[in-house]
């Protein structure tokens, strides 16, 4: 119907140019942090949709998020104990064969305490190509 919106997982075989591809980091915090660094490393393909820089809040934690060219860094005052998810949406904008970067959280004053994701391959194709 008008005005709904369906999520779907993306098949990152078939993605296509013009496309939005929502990035999803989930955080769970064993214990209460202060000054968390979060990196989320995007593939060359992908543009974010919000462009500029800002403090915004993601379902509890507030953060706020810095836009570079390769990267979006997150940066948390006050992450409590608990489960939280960051998210970033981007669109495809050019076809072609990527490997996304990793997303990768850290303590600024406890180093640590980090981890990180892994890299994906993903493929791009174009609005033509129907395969």
């Amino acid at each position: 119907e008008q005005g709904e919106t369906h999520y779907v997982p993306a098949d990152l075989r078939r993605l296509r140019v013009g496309q939005k591809v929502i990035c999803r980091i989930r955080l769970k915090a064993d214990r209460d942090f202060d000054f968390v660094e979060i990196s989320n490393q995007r593939a060359a393909s992908l543009e974010p949709v919000k462009q500029l820089s800002g403090y915004e809040w993601h379902k509890g934690i507030g953060a706020f998020r810095a836009v570079h060219d390769a990267e979006t860094m997150f940066y948390i005052d006050r992450l409590p104990k608990g489960e939280y998810e960051l998210t970033e949406t981007s669109f495809v904008s050019m076809q072609g064969d990527f490997q996304t970067g990793l997303a990768t959280v850290r303590g600024v004053y406890c180093p640590e305490f980090s981890d990180h994701t892994g890299a994906t391959r993903i493929t791009i194709l174009s609005n033509d190509n129907e395969r």
